[in-house]
């Protein structure tokens, strides 16, 4: 799996980390550069570690999902089995930084195996997910996921986005389609001033992000890849 691609905003202030009992801290980057990054945590275990014992052993217990009946049908590559943990599910995590605290309704577009919706659900229980997949065979383990994890704060769709009616706060985006056209995909499925988080793939750069912008989507990048090969987060919204 490649790393995802991200669209975001036009303002360049900073975001304030969102982990319990953090404080906002400013990138030392150019604050006029289009690519700032919200501060990152270099060690990929904080991430999880942040979390409680029951929210870790509810992440772990999805890798093991994902490694077993995943892996039987399908849901993950072989070659992806040995790095689930860091690259998917710890990267999956990112997410959780760039919403907002207010975020309360949330949609994983082409969920897939369920990253990041469902390490994102495990993260914030307060948060309803709605895991939308177009593919029966994906639907069927994700279903099978939610069930067996006991998260009543997740709900499953089999459909696409063109047809889907939620109206979210926030979308996330990891490995779907080109920047723009993500945000021509997900921007309907948003409520007035609801962001789309995208997962960047690794040649995202300024001149994406500054295509986005010239295309009237508030574009800036969130949080930086802790894995090679992997892009930053990027939020989009609609240009007031």
């Amino acid at each position: 799996m490649e790393g995802p691609v991200a669209l975001t905003s036009q303002a360049l202030e900073l975001v304030p980390e969102r982990w319990p009992g953090s404080r906002p801290r400013r990138s030392r980057m150019n604050p006029l550069s289009p690519t700032t990054l919200f501060h990152v945590k270099l060690d990929p275990e904080t991430l999880a570690r942040d979390l409680s014992p029951s929210q870790q052993e509810s992440l772990r217990g999805f890798e093991d999902l994902l490694k077993g009946p995943g892996a039987v049908r399908g849901v993950v590559s072989k070659g992806d089995l040995a790095r689930l943990w860091p690259r998917h599910i710890l990267d999956s995590l990112r997410a959780v930084r760039c919403l907002e605290p207010g975020d309360r309704t949330i949609v994983d577009v082409g969920s897939g195996g369920g990253l990041p919706g469902v390490p994102v659900a495990i993260a914030r229980p307060d948060a309803s997910l709605l895991l939308l997949e177009p593919r029966e065979s994906r639907v069927a383990f994700l279903e099978m996921a939610v069930s067996s994890l006991g998260l009543p704060n997740v709900a499953v769709e089999h459909g696409r986005a063109e047809h889907a009616s939620i109206r979210a706060d926030a979308a996330l985006v990891r490995a779907v389609a080109h920047p723009h056209a993500t945000w021509e995909l997900c921007s309907p499925l948003l409520r007035p001033g609801g962001r789309v988080l995208y997962f960047a793939g690794a040649r995202f750069g300024d001149n994406e992000l500054l295509g986005l912008r010239r295309a009237g989507v508030a574009a800036k990048n969130c949080d930086a890849s802790l894995f090679p090969g992997y892009g930053p987060i990027v939020i989009m919204q609609t240009d007031s």
